[in-house]
């Protein structure tokens, strides 16, 4: 076969009707599945949280503390 024939003979397949048809499923099906895997939902909104007010620590400990460093002095 010489390159001419190998032309023709390429030329007939990729025109054939089924060949293109096969080609345009799996393209499709390909596309399908892609989009399938890349797929990602809306994250959820967050609800809002009232802030939470962080008592400050009584002043007993306070003064507790401040005396136990001054015994270890």
């Amino acid at each position: 076969m010489n390159f001419n024939e190998v032309q023709a003979v390429t030329v007939g397949v990729l025109t054939d009707f089924r060949v293109i048809i096969c080609a345009v499923c799996v393209f499709l099906y390909l596309s399908m599945v892609c989009s399938i895997c890349n797929y990602r939902k809306k994250p959820r909104k967050a609800k809002v949280q009232k802030a939470r007010v962080v008592a400050a620590a009584p002043k007993e400990t306070e003064e507790k503390e401040e005396e136990e460093e001054n015994e270890e002095e």
